[in-house]
């Protein structure tokens, strides 16, 4: 638990849940928390001199916080033109859409995974914010390559990554199915490792 200003964050990992709470130290302090029409978050306190809510926090606003802005199997660079790419070993489903900038159709696959020819490898993605987690196993106990080869053996396994980045890294989150919401930064984030078919890590780094 860590205290800002007057609000206690709580962080809690474990087998069945992974989430942030918050309680206010002040018990006479008002606070409320409430999503915007663009859809920021927005978090209030109450001002009883002034009679009004005074904004102390928010999130930041991108390009690239629309859910699924850019479709399946590709990743959002609120900084880039276009704003939208596919990842490596894909490439745009509708390039016509794509061309009106509609890229809610996202990206589909060069090449088919081959999962029972132990084929397939894995190409190592950077400064990413991790895809939407709704389809993913987290694993705290498994290493880097326990969670590597967990993934190859599971062929509806399209990506891997550490479940916690301090430390140098640990624990094993893997997602099965569609890999969406992955967001490209700067010099920030963390790795992510996308399963390729063996055609598709030929031209380019991998690891197996």
């Amino acid at each position: 638990m860590q205290m800002y200003g007057d609000i206690m964050l709580t962080f809690v990992d474990n087998t069945d849940e992974i989430y942030v709470s918050y309680q206010i130290a002040n018990p006479s302090t008002v606070v409320r928390i409430l999503m915007n029409y663009t859809g920021v978050m927005e978090r209030y306190i109450w001002l009883g001199s002034a009679n009004a809510w005074n904004l102390i926090w928010y999130t930041s606003s991108s390009r690239c916080d629309p859910y699924k802005i850019c479709g399946s199997y590709s990743s959002c660079n609120s900084n880039g033109l276009p704003v939208c790419q596919c990842l490596p070993g894909f490439t745009r489903k509708s390039p016509e859409d794509w061309a009106l900038r509609d890229t809610s159709g996202g990206c589909i696959r060069n090449d088919s995974l081959a999962c029972a020819n132990g084929t397939d490898g894995f190409m190592k993605l950077s400064n990413v914010i991790l895809p939407d987690a709704l389809m993913a196993n987290i694993d705290a106990s498994l290493n880097l390559d326990e969670c590597q080869s967990n993934c190859l053996r599971n062929c509806s396994c399209t990506a891997y990554a550490n479940s916690n980045v301090t430390g140098g890294g640990s624990g094993c989150v893997m997602w099965i199915g569609e890999l969406n919401d992955i967001e490209q930064l700067g010099d920030a984030g963390q790795d992510l490792y996308i399963r390729l078919a063996a055609a598709e890590l030929g031209m380019c780094c991998f690891i197996w």
